[in-house]
């Protein structure tokens, strides 16, 4: 005989309506949970969106400042040729130069300066103001002193993310001699015509000595010879980067120079900017050349005040 199906085990209706409303329930709460969740969303991405608003502004307007801080005008100092170019960047800046007559005027002054962004560079700047007129006036502060002095001004305001590579250099044009100091390794390459040589000047501490930690400088020296060249180059060139993920570098930087280092001042910066345009059109960081070339008159005027 066929017996009866077992129910045993089998939830009844009741149990099950139960069950349902309690996954019901369940469920309003996590849509309730949810919900709560996309309007913190949506509330967390309207402040973001403000905060990106806010600190392009910021950005652009340190941008716009910066432009406007970065000298166009240079003394016209007898027995050299300059050429300057400055190309800033609209993601982040730092880069600050200046070339200066001392009171002496056999004595000139050269800066550059690569900071780790606007923030720095600002910095940078209004310790420089600050020390501009001393920095020209007295005659028997040397490179070294100087930076000594630059440094600690702004271990004082600066965090311990900031960085900068910073050269300054003065000239002699009794001595035909750079005596020069700097911070960072910034790129700064000396070429010898009657050699062909071209060197990278090392030296300096290579890294920005925070707070507590006492800066020391050397001053390091090279002999200038008529058709020499000076480049400067700001750190904004080793961070360029193409669209396939490949860095310029020094190698390329100095393959460069190199091959157009003979060239007039004026042509080798714009072959330095043409090539680095190419690579990488919208540079990540500012971007300055300075390129100073010994002229023959130099000697005329040495020997004469001799």
């Amino acid at each position: 005989m066929r017996g009866r199906p077992d129910n045993k085990g089998v939830p009844d209706e009741k149990s099950l309506l139960k069950k349902i409303q309690e996954l019901e329930t369940q469920i309003a709460t996590k849509d309730q949970d949810l919900k709560i969740y996309r309007d913190e969303l949506s509330l967390a991405n309207k402040k973001l969106e403000a905060l990106i608003i806010q600190m392009n502004d910021q950005l652009q307007h340190a941008h716009r400042i910066q432009r406007y801080l970065v000298p166009t005008e240079f003394p016209n100092i007898q027995g050299f040729e300059f050429s300057t170019k400055f190309k800033s960047s609209s993601l982040s800046g730092g880069d600050y130069f200046d070339i200066f007559e001392h009171h002496d005027k056999m004595r000139f002054g050269i800066f550059l300066s690569s900071a780790s962004g606007y923030g720095m560079s600002a910095l940078f700047l209004s310790v420089l103001m600050k020390m501009t007129f001393e920095i020209e006036d007295r005659q028997s502060r040397d490179p070294a002193q100087v930076m000594v002095e630059i440094i600690q001004e702004l271990q004082g305001q600066s965090q311990p993310k900031d960085s900068a590579a910073i050269f300054y250099g003065v000239f002699d044009r009794r001595k035909f001699e750079l005596t020069y100091s700097n911070l960072g390794q910034p790129l700064v390459l000396f070429y010898q015509d009657e050699s062909q040589r071209l060197d990278l000047l090392k030296g300096g501490e290579a890294h920005f000595p925070m707070a507590g930690e006492k800066p020391v400088f050397e001053n390091l020296s090279i002999e200038l010879n008529p058709k020499d060249k000076l480049i400067l180059c700001s750190k904004g060139f080793l961070d360029l980067t193409n669209q396939e993920g490949h860095h310029w570098g020094m190698d390329e930087l100095i393959s460069v120079i190199k091959r157009n280092v003979s060239k007039d001042v004026h042509a080798l910066r714009n072959e330095i900017f043409y090539q680095a345009d190419k690579f990488c059109p919208e540079p990540p960081r500012d971007l300055t050349v300075i390129v100073l070339e010994v002229k023959e008159r130099i000697i005329k005027l040495a020997s004469d005040l001799s």
